[in-house]
């Protein structure tokens, strides 16, 4: 009888399905968790249109949290890193979000019930402080800014082993500075609402809108960064 061992890429592709189910598994809890803060099924129209309330809210949380799952998908498609770092660093990127959603909840909810002069509900209840509301935006921006350096620290291990050529390289640092340009914007807008004094401080996720121009920086800074070893 003859035994069959499984190769060692065999088992590095059953190691990386495994870390991936686990990753897809705990950001769809996440996602799960944004809606379970409703006690109870609505007994009437009433309570249902007023749980309806918080889809909003509920959305934006959704698409952000989406917006990090990609991130990590396009990561785990365009590298075959399975070293025990990119391990680690995805471990670090699940344990981050499933704190964030709180934070994350919370911040949108607020957002919408101010845009909305209090027509959508707030998690809150009452109408928060000054001190309450700047320390929910660094608590947020503290969290974007982990889980968005956990994708940068990804895209870093793969750039050391980015060999092959330069489209790849190119491809990887783009990913790399992307992450690190939104980890930046949020770091810096977390410490701007805690520094700055009211009511300036409550001004700093406007920071954010900086994001919408990610993509631009961060093929200008791979770009002239090729450039600068071409020379």
């Amino acid at each position: 009888m003859t035994s069959v061992s499984a190769g060692p890429n065999t088992l590095s592709d059953e190691s990386t399905r495994r870390l991936e189910t686990f990753v897809d598994a705990a950001f769809a809890f996440a996602v799960t968790m944004l809606v379970i803060s409703i006690d109870e099924i609505p007994g009437s129209l009433s309570e249902l249109l007023d749980a309806l309330k918080g889809v909003p809210a509920f959305a934006v949380s959704f698409a952000q949290i989406m917006l990090f799952w990609i991130g990590h998908r396009r990561w785990s498609e365009v590298t075959d890193t399975n070293s025990t770092a990119s391990t680690l660093w995805t471990l670090a990127l699940v344990f981050v979000v499933m704190i964030y959603i709180y934070p994350l909840k919370l911040m949108f909810g607020q957002f919408f019930h101010w845009a909305s002069s209090g027509y959508f509900p707030s998690a809150w209840g009452a109408q928060p402080s000054a001190s309450d509301l700047s320390a929910l935006f660094a608590i947020f921006g503290f969290g974007m800014s982990a889980m968005a350096l956990c994708l940068c620290m990804l895209y870093h291990c793969s750039a050391r082993e980015a060999a092959s050529s330069s489209d790849f390289r190119d491809i990887v640092r783009a990913g790399r500075a992307a992450w690190a340009i939104v980890a930046g914007v949020a770091l810096l807008a977390a410490i701007c609402s805690l520094a700055l004094p009211f009511p300036v401080n409550l001004m700093s996720p406007w920071l954010y809108l900086i994001l919408a121009a990610t993509g631009w920086l961060a093929r200008w800074l791979t770009v002239g960064k090729r450039a600068g070893e071409r020379a």
